[in-house]
């Protein structure tokens, strides 16, 4: 037989039991309960565990110690494991009268004694005395700090007996040594004062050094004349010096002017000169008209085809906006909105029929489902059990403004006097709307496309921009590169709807493709190659104008017509008239540059002024092209 034991603690609720018997894989579970038991203390318990076990499709048999709880069983018809022994092949919980949970663990006191004095066995009673593991731990942690302690005190008292048998004279020339510096200099100095003979050498030594500092003056009076004699010599050399320095000075002041003027010189006709010379060539304007296509498929410009490479740029934007309805007529309307229905009752989904009535605890207006719903069963988690719900429109039970409520608690009238009355109940968390007797507003079908028009053109233009912003600097923008796609565009009301106001959803792709500026302008250079004009002219500038553009999103190609205007100069060789201007006067260059087919005007400025010649350095020649 298939059986599993579950065994109820004494602070297991009835979530964590009901968990259990779900979870087990067993049909048949037999529940060990004892008296201490916290589900033993109400009936509602085995009540509950009955129903849950049977929507489980699972048998259940109680084995307890305890003939309350056997008596609970036998009246709500729940079976007892010691009535199917036979069935379950062995008793699962012998029954004593005395059970470990019966032992109480001695006071403190009470072990002090016991510890300090042993228990004697009585005759009487026969049971030992037990004393619990923790007590017995803080008696040998006690026992061990005595005698730390003891071996403490005996390590002072042999400290103290050494320290008493060090010398006397020991301990002073310790205390001794602990004299700072300067006590021990002060007595040095008191020292050398004593000795009296070493007081009278110092005397001694200061009457000598004052006669010798009197025979230093003597000598300097006797020697002041040959000074002076010597002071007037040095004068005169003195002065010699410096004529010769001034000397030296002048020299260098006109050597310096002579070497500024000889660099000035060699700077203004050598190092200054400069020439600039500006020549304006001949222009000429040539356009080319074809058809060009942008391609995602292929990553190489086609020259014979006409085909650039593009990059495909995709934006999608969603929006949701309220309008207001502009059309009337009477109406008698009931009030509708959005209930949340609750099963916190069982594990087993519910069913509710249609038109089943939920009553508004603030107002106590009836509401009605229009069809039949079923809510889902409740889920157990961590011991716990969890409310499932589902969310359902209900309508007024009759029409009026009276029914337009606000926010409300609901319960179901139909569970009354049964246990799914507090199980099952409802929950609203917007008002209801709709409610209506006499003239109303009236969403018409105008209504509808004005507000579709309205939502399209503003997300196409936020669309349109974001595509614009997120070109990047060197891609072309080109006008109609793109295309818009309407995903989701419905209004929430239909025309006729008794509403003061309605929605409208909308969901629009905007798909484009782009292509680099470079690719663009190598493809225009290619193509004027082919023409006859590129032998004896140069590009300067192009200008593109497109027309007809057409993308086609399914296939990422881009078709458009594209006409391209060349500006044109006429091609000439900058080294040879360089070195045909090199050297020559301003007349020899107006000259040459008046011969040359390829030039329709030219100026030439010389620097500094003093110049009128052309220097042989290139360097110094500015020769630009216009």
């Amino acid at each position: 037989m298939d059986i599993k034991v579950i065994y109820v603690h004494r602070d297991d609720d009835l979530a964590s039991v009901v968990e259990k018997v779900l979870l087990a894989k067993a049909k048949n579970i037999v529940l060990v309960i004892f008296k201490e038991s916290e589900i033993a203390k109400h009936r509602i318990n085995f009540q509950i565990l009955k129903r849950e076990s049977q929507y489980a499709g699972k048998e259940i048999f109680v084995e307890t110690n305890s003939d309350f709880i056997e008596t609970i069983c036998q009246e709500e018809g729940i079976k007892l494991a010691k009535d199917y022994q036979d069935l379950l092949e062995s008793r699962i919980l012998p029954i004593e009268k005395t059970q470990v949970t019966d032992i109480v663990p001695p006071k403190e006191e009470q072990l002090d004694e016991s510890f300090e004095k042993e228990p004697k066995p009585s005759s009487q009673n026969k049971k030992e005395h037990i004393i619990p593991n923790q007590e017995l731990e803080r008696l040998e942690n006690e026992e061990t700090e005595e005698s730390l302690i003891d071996f403490s005190n005996k390590l002072k008292i042999e400290a103290q007996e050494t320290a008493e048998n060090i010398p006397i004279h020991n301990q002073i020339n310790q205390k001794s040594s602990l004299r700072s510096s300067k006590e021990i200099e002060e007595v040095s100095f008191d020292k050398e004062i004593d000795k009296t003979d070493d007081f009278w050498k110092m005397l001694e030594k200061k009457h000598a050094n004052q006669k010798n500092k009197k025979d230093i003056l003597v000598e300097s009076q006797d020697t002041a004349p040959q000074a002076k004699k010597k002071k007037e010599i040095s004068n005169f050399s003195e002065e010699i010096k410096e004529k010769k320095q001034a000397r030296k000075w002048h020299y260098l002041i006109w050597g310096g002017i002579i070497a500024s003027l000889t660099i000035g010189f060699y700077f203004a006709f050598f190092v200054l000169p400069r020439a600039a010379i500006v020549v304006n060539l001949k222009k000429a304007k040539k356009e080319v008209g074809l058809s060009l296509t942008v391609s995602n498929s292929i990553k190489a410009i086609d020259t014979k085809n006409y085909i650039i490479p593009g990059k495909v740029l995709t934006f999608e934007r969603m929006a949701s906006k309220t309008f207001i309805a502009t059309d009337y007529k009477n109406v008698e309307s009931k009030a509708s909105g959005i209930i949340r229905i609750y099963n916190a009752y069982s594990s087993a989904p519910q069913v509710l029929i249609a038109t089943t009535r939920f009553k508004s605890s603030k107002t106590g207006k009836i509401f009605r489902i229009p069809k039949r719903i079923v809510i889902p069963g409740a889920k157990v988690k961590s011991g716990k059990i969890e409310p499932s719900y589902i969310d359902v429109r209900v309508y007024a039970d009759k029409p009026g403004e009276s029914y337009n409520i606000g926010p409300d608690k609901f319960s179901i009238p139909g569970f009354k006097g049964s246990d799914k009355y507090y199980g099952f109940y409802a929950q609203s968390f917007k008002p209801m709307t709709g409610g209506k007797i006499g003239k109303a507003k009236v969403v018409s079908e105008s209504d509808i496309e004005k507000a579709k028009q309205a939502i399209s053109s503003e997300l196409s233009a936020l669309l349109i921009k974001e595509f614009e912003e997120k070109i990047p600097p060197e891609y072309k923008k080109i006008d109609k590169n793109f295309v818009l796609e309407k995903k989701v565009l419905q209004a929430d009301a239909q025309p006729g709807a008794i509403q003061d106001s309605f929605s409208v959803k909308a969901d629009f792709v905007l798909k484009g493709i782009i292509f680099k500026n470079q690719d663009l302008d190598t493809f225009a250079r290619k193509i004027f190659s082919t023409l006859e004009e590129s032998q004896n002219w140069d590009i300067k500038n192009i200008n593109y104008e497109f027309s007809n553009q057409s993308f086609d999103a399914l296939k990422n190609k881009l078709t458009a017509s594209l006409k391209i205007e060349y500006s044109l100069v006429r091609k000439i060789d900058r080294q040879e008239l360089e070195k045909e201007i090199l050297g020559q006067n301003s007349d020899d260059v107006k000259k040459i540059l008046l011969l040359r087919k390829e030039i329709n005007s030219a100026k030439v400025v010389f620097w500094p002024f003093w110049v009128n010649k052309v220097p042989n350095d290139p360097q110094k020649l500015d020769l630009r092209f216009e």
